[in-house]
C-alpha cells in the first residue's frame, strides 16, 4: 500500500496540490496547498517559474512526494469510445493508431495513444475509451515536472 502520494494540477493560472494517504478504506487527504502563477492575462507562465513555484509549494508546506500523479487538461486531449471486432489487447494496441487517426487533428505518428476496455461486445469484439494527446503537449507537461525534480508515475487525462 501506498504511504501517500501527491496529486499535482498545472493550472494556467495557478497550481494546487493535494497530498494523499493510503489507508484500507481508501485514501484519505492530508494536505492541500495552492499558489497562483505569475502570469500576465493569456500569457502562459514560463516553464521554469512553474516548476519554481511548484517546488517553493511543496517545500512551504513540507511535502516531499515520493508518488507523484498529475493530469493533462482535457481539452488537450482526444477522447472517443471505438467498438472493435476483437477483444486481445496485443491487437487493439497494433490497430489503435489507425482506428483513432480519423478522430484527431495531428498526424497519428505525433500522438501517444491509451485505452481502456469498457465491454465486450456480443459480437466477439470489444468497445474500448481511447485517449490521445499530442508527444509536445505530454513532452511539455513532463518537462516542468522535470525542472521540478518530480517524477509522475501517472499522467492522466482531466475528466
Amino acid at each position: 500500500m501506498l504511504k501517500s502520494v501527491v496529486g499535482v494540477d498545472l493550472g494556467s493560472t495557478a497550481l494546487k496540490v493535494v497530498e494523499l494517504r493510503g489507508t484500507w478504506k481508501g485514501f484519505e487527504v492530508i494536505k492541500t496547498a495552492e499558489r497562483r502563477l505569475p502570469t500576465d492575462t493569456g500569457v502562459p507562465c514560463p516553464p521554469e517559474e512553474t516548476a519554481q513555484a511548484l517546488s517553493e509549494l511543496l517545500s512551504a508546506h513540507a511535502m516531499k512526494p515520493t508518488h507523484v500523479v498529475s493530469a493533462i487538461p482535457a481539452q488537450a486531449t482526444f477522447v472517443r469510445n471505438l467498438p472493435l471486432p476483437f477483444r486481445d489487447q496485443r491487437k487493439i494496441r497494433e490497430v489503435l493508431k489507425f482506428e483513432i487517426e480519423p478522430h484527431i487533428p495531428y498526424p497519428v505518428e505525433d500522438v501517444i495513444v491509451d485505452f481502456a476496455k469498457i465491454r465486450n461486445l456480443d459480437t466477439g469484439g470489444c468497445e474500448v475509451l481511447a485517449a490521445a494527446v499530442s508527444k509536445k503537449v505530454m513532452s511539455d507537461h513532463l518537462h516542468i515536472f522535470d525542472l521540478a525534480g518530480l517524477v509522475p508515475e501517472v499522467v492522466d487525462w482531466e475528466i
